[in-house]
């Protein structure tokens, strides 16, 4: 620890130096510079003198060459730095050479630890700057670190208590206060040799003090009561406790342990057991030592009395010098006070007796002249009990002090004139105050405003003068600095062992949370009696406790006639049963329940409502009430339903609007096969004329055979009719024409279907739908869109569930996804392509949802737009080309209305996916 004078010497410039150079000129010049400075400089040849006298010697500041011969200035530097009693000591590095003095050998000496660095030659006045500026941030920081260490040192070797600190893990000790080096009696740095398990007594084995240990990992601390070891090996009882000092890593870095010492209390307590019988021989001998030294200190008498206080006999000490023997516990001789005796009178000393237990005693020694020569008669008295007792009333004190201002309560005593004497720390917080000094001895026209003093002091008054205590009186506290506080205040009268009143003991409860809190109440109450929404509380077996006004305005009951009721005195009847299930199966499950219930109105009216309902529960999570809040939703009903229905009409629109933009195209697919449904026809109405004639030849054959087998004549004429009318060329082309003829009708009657099945309105609730289906419904309602420039291929999942949605919103989203591609393909192949693009479709099952893909290989979109493709109105195309509502609608069916998700990846001149995502169970919505 740095002292005050050596503090002093390092401002004034009378610190020490070490000089290390292997310089023998140079040293003498920095010797010279610096000790006409004013220092105090020592010096060495090289690093390992150096670092020898640096521990030896301990000096403020060390300048060191950097260029040495054997170890070098840095090697210095990085072994001083390794030293426990030098590694403090600021180093500034020299050197002459350019390579080092760069910013590299600077910071390799930083690095090490230097504080500075000299770069050679350098002028007198540089060095003496250097060391100057050193020095003086050495001796803030001693300063500091001084100051820091003396209070703490004060403190723990002014405790009674023993005080050690083990390193960890090792558990070696590292200090022991002066209390703890008496008990153990290791004088000095002796401490060092042992490990903290060496304090206490065989009885705590190792596992005990593993377990400990392990507390104090888990919880930071562990107290309980142990025995300690003193010199001779004894157990001492002791109450202890055991701290752990945790790096920022977490790791234990030294232990604390306080032990006090419980042997005083349990002398005391035998002291008090042998009372009975030291009074039974006071009539005998003499309370109090006597002792008589001769001029040279030897004993010549040394009473009974003496014995027991000190644990001596007269046979052990006659002819001897006490101080061989009886020791105060400070280690210094107990008669050596004979001089401080005689300028200041008695001593009160703590002796340590032979027999290892301390009294407390009282010396008085006079010089008396017996037979012509000088002696000394000493007076002990032992104050043992005396200071125990002093010493147990101040613990009660401190014990009744704490728990007063442990209380959540403002206590406070004030004397017969109103002046407060004692106040706790509630107290203080509430008059704005920080210590008690700043209130003892003030009256409330001290410390609160005027008004508010003026009505405390009267109450102060009645209570001090007549009397008369103030019980639960309410009042507003102000503090000086405007703090506000409620107050529930008992006053009542103090007084003295004679009755007379001499002051009152107040103490206020803070009630300032329990008014806030009966405001709010009374808010809240309030709030439901005003509520727009009607609100009913029943109790756990609901029959109705309480409704507001807004009820009886919407049902027609009051409150006299509902309560004890039941609420499904409301029922319309006309509810699904299922609906009142899932309400109590919610509720039941401590949940909130949300939904729309059909109710009747006293008068017979039906009505909607809005209802939220929701359990009450205690601290113990017992439902006790129900709190239900009811909107009337009949109008919002009506026009919800007008609302549903122009949604479906839109949507219908929509579908129309969609089906005009792809009629020229569907009418293309359907006359595509009805032209060679046509010709096929028109083929075998003039294959029909032809084969009429034979037909007609063949029919009159009967009539002319009748007599006898066809003539030769007749079947050359049949062979002339059937070369005439090409019978092999209508024998091979009439079937074809027929079933080309079939196709085509079948082609038409697919497109009807699906302009059928994709124009139908739909429904306002989803159904269970057959996806892949819609997907081949809009796929070939579209075809005119994609076939000139793209191939469409479909990879559905045969497996696929149903899955509920709107159907004909989700066709309108999938046909304008497919339009885009087909746009997005031909922008980039061109209007007549030589290479068609490619479509592709998948559905799949990816539990819980079902997944959508549809990718094209068009143009791609730019990065720059990306983030705007879902935008209303938003659109890249040309004017007439798109009005920008496709996507938007393709988000507001699946996101919106479908509770799904879309995705897109994009790459410009590689083609778009766009990937939907439905729910395969619809979002559970608790409606009627």
């Amino acid at each position: 620890m740095t002292s005050p004078t050596e503090t002093r010497g390092m401002v004034e410039g009378r610190g020490s130096i070490l000089v290390v150079d292997d310089d023998p000129g140079l040293r003498t010049v920095i010797r010279r510079i610096l000790t006409r400075a004013g220092w105090q400089v020592s010096d060495a040849g090289d690093a390992e003198a150096g670092l020898r006298l640096a521990v030896e010697q301990s000096p403020d500041l060390i300048l060191c060459d950097v260029q040495m011969p054997g170890q070098d200035g840095f090697a210095f530097l990085s072994e001083l730095r390794q030293h426990p009693t030098a590694a403090h000591v600021p180093v500034i590095l020299m050197t002459g050479d350019e390579s080092l003095a760069g910013l590299n050998g600077q910071r390799q000496a930083m690095d090490l630890g230097a504080d500075d660095f000299l770069t050679k030659p350098f002028s007198a006045e540089r060095l003496v700057q250097a060391v100057r500026t050193r020095l003086a941030r050495q001796q803030g920081q001693r300063r500091c670190f001084a100051a820091h260490e003396q209070r703490w040192r004060a403190i723990l070797e002014a405790a009674n208590d023993v005080i050690a600190l083990a390193e960890a893990p090792t558990l070696r000790l590292a200090y022991l206060n002066p209390a703890g080096q008496i008990l153990f009696k290791w004088p000095g740095d002796s401490h060092a040799q042992h490990r903290l398990p060496e304090l206490f007594s065989a009885e705590l084995s190792q596992s005990l003090f593993a377990e400990i240990l392990t507390v104090v990992a888990s919880q930071g601390q562990w107290r309980g009561r142990l025995s300690l070891r003193d010199a001779e090996g004894r157990p001492v009882p002791a109450a202890a406790t055991l701290l752990a000092h945790h790096s920022e890593t977490c790791q234990a870095t030294f232990y604390a342990f306080i032990g006090h010492d419980l042997r005083d209390q349990v002398r005391v307590e035998q002291a008090l057991r042998e009372s009975e019988a030291r009074f039974r021989a006071i009539a005998t001998a003499a309370s109090d030592g006597i002792v008589l030294l001769d001029a040279d200190g030897r004993v010549l008498f040394w009473n009974p009395a003496a014995e027991r206080i000190l644990g001596c006999t007269a046979a052990d000490l006659l002819g001897r010098r006490p101080t061989q023997i009886v020791r105060a516990d400070n280690g210094q001789p107990v008669f050596d006070a004979v001089a401080a005796c005689a300028r200041h009178g008695p001593q009160e000393l703590v002796v340590q007796c032979p027999d290892a237990r301390k009294a407390e005693i009282e010396l008085r020694l006079s010089r008396v002249e017996l037979e012509g020569r000088s002696h000394w008669v000493g007076i002990i008295r032992d104050i043992t009990r005396q200071q125990a007792l002093t010493r147990q009333l101040q613990q009660e004190r401190i014990l009744l002090r704490t728990i007063i201002d442990a209380l959540p309560y403002n206590v406070y005593v004030k004397d017969r004139l109103a002046r407060k004497t004692l106040a706790n720390k509630a107290d203080l917080k509430a008059l704005g105050a920080t210590s008690e000094a700043e209130v003892l001895g003030k009256t409330d026209y001290d410390l609160l405003p005027r008004r508010i003093a003026a009505a405390c002091y009267a109450d102060d008054m009645r209570v001090i003068l007549h009397g008369e205590p103030v019980i639960n009186r309410q009042e507003l506290i102000v503090n000086s600095a405007g703090g506000q506080q409620w107050l529930e205040t008992t006053k009542l009268p103090l007084r003295d062992e004679q009755g007379n009143i001499i002051g009152l003991v107040g103490i206020g409860r803070d009630i300032t949370a329990r008014r806030e809190t009966e405001a709010r109440l009374r808010m809240l109450s309030q709030a439901i009696e005003q509520s727009p929404a009607s609100v009913v509380i029943t109790d756990a077996e609901a029959r109705i406790e309480y409704v507001n006004p807004r009820f009886t305005e919407l049902t027609g009951y009051t409150l006299d006639e509902v309560r004890g009721q039941n609420p499904r005195i409301l029922k319309s009847g006309k509810m699904d049963p299922a609906v009142y299930r899932n309400l109590w199966e919610t509720l039941a499950r401590g949940e909130t329940w949300r939904g729309e219930l059909l109710n009747r109105r006293k008068n017979g009216e039906l009505y909607w409502e809005q209802a939220v309902i929701a359990p009450i529960k205690d601290e113990q999570g017992r439902v006790t009430h129900y709190l239900a809040m009811k909107e009337d939703i009949t109008e919002l009903r009506r026009a919800r339903e007008e609302r549903d229905r122009m949604e479906i009409q839109l949507r219908q629109a929509q579908k129309l609007e969609a089906i005009g933009q792809l009629a020229a195209g569907i009418a293309h697919e359907i006359n595509t096969p009805m032209q060679y449904v046509g010709d096929n026809m028109r083929f075998l109405q003039d294959s029909f004329q032809q084969l009429a004639g034979l037909l007609r030849q063949i029919h009159a054959l009967p009539e002319d055979s009748e007599s006898g087998p066809p003539c030769e004549a007749v079947l050359a004429q049949l062979r002339q009719g059937a070369r005439e009318a090409d019978l092999d060329y209508l024998l091979e082309e009439i079937p074809k024409a027929i079933e080309q003829t079939l196709q085509g009708v079948a082609r038409v009657t697919k497109i009807v279907r699906a302009m059928k099945e994709f124009s139908h309105p739909g429904t306002a609730e989803k159904t269970p739908t057959d996806l892949n289906h819609a997907i081949e419904t809009t796929v070939t309602v579209s075809r005119n869109e994609w076939k000139y420039v793209a191939d469409l291929e479909l990879d559905l999942d045969p497996k696929l569930p149903l899955v509920p949605c709107l159907p004909g919103e989700f066709n309108q989203a999938i046909l304008n996804l497919i339009v885009n591609a087909a746009q997005a393909i031909a922008e980039r192949v061109g209007a007549h392509p030589t290479t068609k693009g490619r479509i592709t479709i998948q559905t799949r099952r990816a539990d819980p949802w079902v997944e959508i893909r549809i990718s094209d290989t068009g143009c791609g979109i730019p990065e720059a737009i990306r983030h705007r493709i879902f935008e209303p109105f938003f659109t890249t195309k040309s004017v007439g080309k798109g009005s920008g509502q496709g996507l938007p609608i393709v988000r507001n069916v699946i996101v919106d209305k479908h509770g799904g998700t879309i995705d897109f990846e994009s790459q410009v001149g590689q083609g778009t996916t766009f990937t939907l995502r439905l729910p395969l169970q619809a979002p559970s919505v608790q409606k009627p």
